[in-house]
């Protein structure tokens, strides 16, 4: 009898931004279902430049929640295409999406670059 072996969910670092405009280093398990915790429901990959994702609620429009400037500014800047939502709620920047599907350790200029605008 063969034992099945049990993958184990590597957790990524990433940037949480909010709409009151906080910016915060957190660790999230790298699954859809944190991303989902996380942003509050679906979510929407918007690519940036140089390594990183943005991930938002999708259905972010129909939602009774605060616009997050400061994301869609991230978007506006460093977005890799013109955004085709505008961000409300909470968002969460990772690393590049790899073709495994996980996510990368979110790049350092980020959270730089985060600091620097909240300011």
């Amino acid at each position: 009898m063969s034992a099945k072996k049990i993958a184990s969910v590597k957790k990524v670092r990433g940037v949480l931004i909010t709409p009151s405009g906080e910016v915060t280093p957190i660790e999230v398990e790298n699954s859809l279902r944190a991303l989902w915790e996380v942003v509050g429901g679906y979510v929407e990959r918007i690519p940036l430049k140089d390594g990183a994702d943005l991930f938002a609620n999708r259905e972010s429009r129909a939602l009774p929640v605060h616009k997050n400037a400061l994301a869609d500014d991230l978007i506006k800047r460093c977005g890799e295409q013109p955004a085709r939502l505008v961000v409300v709620g909470k968002a969460l920047v990772l690393g590049e999406v790899q073709p495994s599907g996980d996510s990368t350790d979110v790049p350092d200029w980020v959270l730089k670059h985060l600091t620097k605008q909240a300011q």
